[in-house]
C-alpha cells in the first residue's frame, strides 16, 4: 500500500506513531512496521518526510539501527524528492543535524550528500526557506564560520542561491533582519569565487541593490565582504579571458623540441642517432652511450606499444565486423540508395582532394616554397640552431673552467 500510496504514513502519521508505541518492544512487528513505512520513500516525493519523522527517531534503538542505516542507504539512492513537500516540516534541517550529531555521523555522512543533492535538485522556486533557516544558523553562538559544520551551512546556502534565483531575492529584502550573518557568507563567498555559478547574478541583484546600500552603511563589515566577493568574481573572469596560456605554451615548446628532434635524425642522422647532430653534441660531452641506451629504450617501448595496440585495434575491429555487417543490412534495407549516395559523395571528395593538392604543387609549392628548397631551408636551420647551441655551451664551459681555476 505504500508503494501505490506514499502518502499513506504521512497522512496517517498518528496510527503508525500508536502502532511504534504499542508493538515497538517487540522487534519482528516493529521491523515489518518500518519496512512497510520505508516503501512509502523509495523514488516518492515523501523521502526525507519518512527519514526524518519515521526513521531517524529510532536510530538509536539496538534493535532498529541496522535496518534504519540499511534503510537509508537504500532511499538515498533514489532519484526523486519534491521540496514543497519537506518545507513546513523542516525534515531537511533535522536531517542536517542529524549527519552532524558526533554520534549519528559516521553512519549518515555517506547519505547526506545525495539527500543533499536531490534537495537541491527539487528546489524549483521553493529554496527561500531552507536559505533563511540556515542563514540564521549563522547568528547562534557556538557557530564557527571555519569548522566542518559552519563551511557546510555555507555551501547548503551557496547551493540554494544557485538552484533557486528567488532565493538572492529574499536574501535582499531580509538583509536588515541579518547583517552580520549575511556579512558571514559573503566573507565564505569571497574565498570561494571560482566555484560560483550566480556570481552575475549575485552582483547585480544584492550587492548592487539599494537594500544593500543602506545596510552596508550601518554594518561596515558587510561592505568590506561585498567587496571582497567583488574582486574574486573579478579575478575569476580576468583569469578565464587570459589569451596566453603557460601550459599551452610549454606543451607546444615540447611539440617543437620533439618535431626539431626528429628532423635531426632523420635529415642530417640519416635516421641515425648517432650521426645526428643531437648525437655529436651529446659525444663530445661523453653522455652519448647514456643517451644512446635511453634512446632505444624509448624506442623499443614504443615499438611495443605500437606492435601491441595493432594487435588490439585489430582484434576489436575484427570482433565488431558481424554487428557492423548486420548494421550495414540494416541500412541497406531501409535505405536502399544509401551506398550510392556515399560512393558520389566520396568520389566527389576524393576528385576535389585531388585537384587541390595538384593545384598546390603546381601554382603554390614551386620555387622558394618546392619541396627540396624548404627541406634544404630546414636542415640548415637546424645546422645553425646546433652550431649555436654547441658554441655557447662552450663559451659557458670556458667560463666557469676560468674562474674555478
Amino acid at each position: 500500500m505504500c508503494r501505490v500510496d506514499p502518502s499513506l504514513p504521512v497522512r496517517r502519521g498518528k496510527s503508525v506513531a500508536e502502532l511504534m508505541e504499542s508493538y515497538g518492544n517487540r522487534k519482528d512487528i516493529g521491523l515489518s512496521i518500518l519496512w512497510t513505512i520505508a516503501q512509502a520513500g523509495v523514488d516518492s516525493p515523501y523521502l526525507l518526510k519518512i527519514v526524518s519523522n519515521y526513521l531517524l527517531p529510532y536510530y538509536g534503538f539496538k534493535h532498529y539501527k541496522q535496518f534504519v542505516l540499511a534503510a537509508l542507504s537504500t532511499l538515498s539512492s533514489c532519484s526523486t524528492m519534491a521540496v514543497e513537500y519537506l518545507i513546513e516540516g523542516d525534515e531537511f534541517e533535522e536531517f542536517f543535524e542529524a549527519a552532524f550529531d558526533p554520534k549519528k555521523k559516521r553512519d549518515l555522512e555517506k547519505i547526506y550528500p545525495r539527500v543533499k543533492e536531490l534537495v537541491f535538485k527539487g528546489l524549483k522556486g521553493q529554496g527561500c526557506s531552507i536559505f533563511l533557516k540556515f542563514l540564521e544558523k549563522a547568528s547562534d553562538k557556538d557557530f564557527m564560520p571555519l569548522s566542518a559544520y559552519g563551511t557546510e551551512v555555507f555551501k547548503i546556502l551557496l547551493g540554494c542561491i544557485e538552484n533557486d534565483p528567488a532565493c538572492i531575492d529574499t536574501w535582499r529584502e531580509n538583509l536588515a533582519k541579518y547583517p552580520k550573518e549575511s556579512a558571514a557568507f559573503l566573507s565564505y563567498l569571497s574565498r570561494v569565487p571560482e566555484t560560483m555559478k550566480c556570481g552575475s547574478r549575485l552582483e547585480t541583484k544584492l550587492i548592487q541593490s539599494d537594500e544593500f546600500a543602506v545596510s552596508a552603511v550601518k554594518n561596515p563589515e558587510l561592505l568590506r565582504c561585498a567587496k571582497k566577493v567583488q574582486a574574486g568574481l573579478e579575478r575569476v573572469a580576468l583569469s578565464k579571458r587570459k589569451l596566453f596560456s603557460w601550459k599551452l605554451a610549454i606543451f607546444v615548446i615540447f611539440i617543437l623540441i620533439g618535431v626539431l628532434f626528429w628532423l635531426d635524425v632523420t635529415e642530417n642522422g640519416k635516421g641515425s642517432f648517432e650521426k645526428s647532430n643531437t648525437g655529436n653534441f651529446l659525444d663530445k660531452y661523453g653522455v652519448l652511450h647514456e643517451a644512446v641506451v635511453v634512446w632505444n629504450s624509448v624506442t623499443g617501448m614504443l615499438k611495443y606499444i605500437q606492435e601491441y595496440m595493432t594487435v588490439l585495434f585489430r582484434s576489436i575491429y575484427e570482433g565488431l565486423q558481424p554487428m557492423l555487417q548486420g548494421l550495414a543490412a540494416k541500412i541497406q534495407e531501409y535505405i536502399p540508395q544509401l551506398s550510392e549516395y556515399i560512393k558520389i559523395i566520396a568520389n566527389f571528395v576524393t576528385s576535389a582532394a585531388t585537384k587541390f593538392v595538384e593545384f598546390l604543387q603546381t601554382n603554390v609549392f614551386v620555387g622558394p616554397l618546392s619541396p627540396e628548397n624548404l627541406r634544404k631551408l630546414t636542415k640548415d636551420a637546424l645546422s645553425f640552431i646546433w652550431t649555436n647551441i654547441v658554441y655557447g655551451m662552450e663559451k659557458l664551459y670556458s667560463i666557469v673552467e676560468k674562474y674555478v681555476s
